[in-house]
């Protein structure tokens, strides 16, 4: 499920929420954004749900985000990352 992960910082005070960088290229380039998209969203550490795509170029994407439940449960698993094998 791909989803869209807002940070706090991204969040603007008219209620929209501004993405540039890696995840804006995510988003135009995999997710193939479109003014008029709705897009499913996640607040880092907080709630999830949708955004429409209010703009979407080069430059920024333009969400107005609805969050509309909570996050979802720990996966209860870790990554484990193991060193390459050195034979005798």
């Amino acid at each position: 499920m791909n989803q869209v992960l807002l940070e706090p910082q991204d969040l603007r005070e008219d209620g929209t929420a501004r993405l540039t960088g890696p995840r804006l290229r995510h988003a135009l380039e995999v997710l193939r954004a479109e003014e008029g998209d709705v897009l499913r969203v996640g607040l880092l550490g907080g709630p999830i749900g949708t955004a429409e795509v209010l703009k979407a170029d080069g430059g920024e994407l333009l969400l107005r985000p609805s969050f509309t439940g909570p996050p979802p449960p720990r996966a209860g698993i870790d990554a484990v990352r193991a060193g390459a094998l050195r034979g005798p």
